[in-house]
């Protein structure tokens, strides 16, 4: 039996709708604007550390809004920030180390295709390192802040903190199924994650182990053994993956963790019992495989036609309901259409893809259940696209996507 329960965790990041949708119609303003010296470039990330640090404290980003470029102002809110970093204010990290220490750029800081100057890398604080990826666009007044990425970087747990990690989540979830009650067990999850799954989807989920008896006593009496070494994902969730061996039963195991207020919470579990594949799982896994090639092309025209249709309509009312329920839930159709303005008014023409084939400059795939798609039509010039989306029932839905047109090579 093998049943898993996954959180709908994303990175700390400003919607790319929002950000980066038009960014390609602006591009000519910033390519002439030299990128400033070494030091001036460590002032930039400092500023915008400082302010998305008082942000976060503040529990309100009306501030920090108002030291960003005139594009973001006229596309993003106060709220719409803090929709996009609530995940990071609930966590209770304290950013403050991040003041104290110089960045690390990695890579060195460039512009990128689309003019906007890129700022990456890392604040080496502690107990808590934090990541970033700053764009800035160029104005009369200097470069602007254009769209964010922030991710705390929690150092990796020893390899003694790793099992107890594992032995009390294990432990947590033997103690439910043996009251036949995983309200105390929810009750060890992390804020992101009760946010998005119900105390009573734990109980629906591992249903099937109360009925079937499940006695996990002999087995976790002995010590877990680890398939791999302990990962930190870019998005700081941290991942442990191993098995209990004992007879005659055996269970394997992959089980998450977000770091919030100085404990590691949990954010997903799978327990491999043996047996057959519950159609809940079955269900699940269906949403992580990449379509066919066939598929990936449909996909990408049908988008990016519906992408067309909107700009010669003027209205992204009818391509706001091919959104994700998640996208929906942080953009209204309005925001939408406002992003989207530029391409409207600039008469940005998407048709020529029509009977053209698609050319992915890197393979499709899926992470954390969302499809990347990214590469360009060999139209004149290109039409380069960058679309991601998440299977949600038999469709798929958009999360977000970057149009642009880039000179034939």
């Amino acid at each position: 039996m093998k049943l898993a329960l996954k959180n709908a965790y994303r990175r700390h990041a400003i919607n790319p709708f929002l950000t980066l949708g038009f960014v390609a119609l602006l591009a000519a303003a910033c390519s002439a604007a030299e990128i400033p010296p070494p030091d001036e470039l460590r002032r930039m990330a400092d500023g915008t550390m400082r302010d998305f640090c008082a942000a976060i404290e503040a529990r309100n980003f009306s501030r920090f809004l108002q030291n960003t470029s005139t594009p973001m102002k006229q596309q993003v809110t106060p709220e719409r920030l803090r929709a996009a970093f609530q995940d990071l204010m609930d966590s209770g990290a304290d950013l403050s180390g991040s003041r104290s220490v110089a960045p690390v750029f990695e890579p060195a800081p460039a512009k990128n295709e689309d003019g906007l100057l890129v700022l990456s890398g890392r604040y080496p604080a502690k107990p808590l390192g934090v990541a970033f990826v700053f764009r800035y666009f160029h104005e009369k007044t200097g470069w602007r802040l254009a769209g964010c990425r922030v991710e705390i970087r929690p150092p990796l747990p020893s390899e003694s903190e790793q099992l107890r990690l594992t032995n009390r989540t294990m432990a947590d979830f033997w103690t439910a199924i043996q009251a036949r009650n995983f309200t105390s067990f929810y009750n060890t999850v992390s804020t992101p994650w009760k946010r998005k799954v119900k105390a009573a989807e734990f109980q629906e989920a591992f249903q099937p182990y109360l009925n079937n008896g499940t006695d996990l006593s002999g087995v976790l009496r002995t010590k877990p053994t680890f398939d791999a070494p302990a990962s930190l994902h870019e998005n700081g969730v941290l991942e442990l993956a191993g098995r209990y061996l004992a007879k005659p039963q055996s269970i394997s195991f992959n089980i998450q963790y977000f770091f919030e207020k100085s404990v590691w919470k949990l954010v997903r579990i799978t327990v491999d019992y043996g047996g057959a594949q519950p159609v809940m799982e079955q269900a699940a896994t269906a949403t992580t495989t990449v379509p066919s090639s066939g598929e990936l092309q449909r996909l990408a025209r049908s988008f990016l036609m519906d992408f067309d249709t909107a700009i010669r309509a003027r209205s992204f009312t009818d391509f706001y309901e091919k959104l994700s329920e998640g996208s929906k839930k942080q953009t209204t159709a309005a925001e939408l259409q406002a992003a989207f303005q530029p391409f409207i008014d600039q008469q940005f023409d998407v048709s020529g893809i029509r009977n053209l084939t698609a050319v992915f400059d890197e393979p499709p795939a899926v992470k954390n259940g969302q499809l990347a798609l990214s590469g360009h039509y060999p139209t004149t010039p290109n039409l380069t696209f960058s679309i991601k989306c998440v299977r949600e029932e038999s469709d798929w839905k958009l999360e977000g996507i970057e149009v642009g047109h880039k000179k034939n090579p």
